[in-house]
């Protein structure tokens, strides 16, 4: 009984650390991106390739997803929204960590060069600020999580004796 509200503690403080690490993979994600789109004038899908090549699992995923999906047709908008769908769906991220990647959706690939890149970095920052409140809450949390597991685990052994 013990362990398996432990495990459960566990398992969110976990997720809380992820949450932390995905934010700041997207994060380097869009930098990779803007450099790629700007210095290396590299079309966006190719960029994204390459970026998602050099990635963490999670956000080599994302790129995967939204290229799956051009390859299929659609558009890079809706490809790229798509992916974002099935990286909340996959990953512990919330939906407020996510909103800068959504307003990139209309603007990639159909902008300018420069366009693009000033977006990727509003939205790089918008990312900054979002992991810097994960970081914040992941400090607080994990801790009690892990915690509150464990003590909630050894309330039900007393209860029940």
């Amino acid at each position: 009984m013990v362990s398996a509200t432990g495990n459960a503690g566990y398992i969110v403080a976990r997720q809380l650390g992820e949450r932390v690490e995905i934010i700041r993979g997207l994060e380097n994600l869009l930098g990779i991106l803007g450099t790629q789109v700007d210095y290396a004038l590299t079309p966006f899908p190719d960029a994204l390739l390459t970026a998602g090549r050099i990635s963490a699992p999670a956000i080599r995923g994302f790129c995967g997803s939204v290229l799956k999906e051009l390859k299929r047709g659609k558009p890079l908008e809706i490809a790229w929204r798509e992916g974002v769908e099935a990286l909340l769906e996959r990953t512990p991220l919330r939906a407020e960590d996510v909103e800068a990647l959504w307003g990139l959706a209309p603007v990639l690939g159909v902008s300018d060069r420069k366009d693009q890149v000033r977006h990727l970095q509003l939205a790089q920052e918008l990312l900054r600020q979002r992991q810097g409140a994960a970081e914040a809450e992941a400090k607080n949390n994990q801790k009690l999580w892990r915690s509150a597991g464990v003590l909630i685990g050894l309330m039900a052994v007393l209860l029940l004796l």
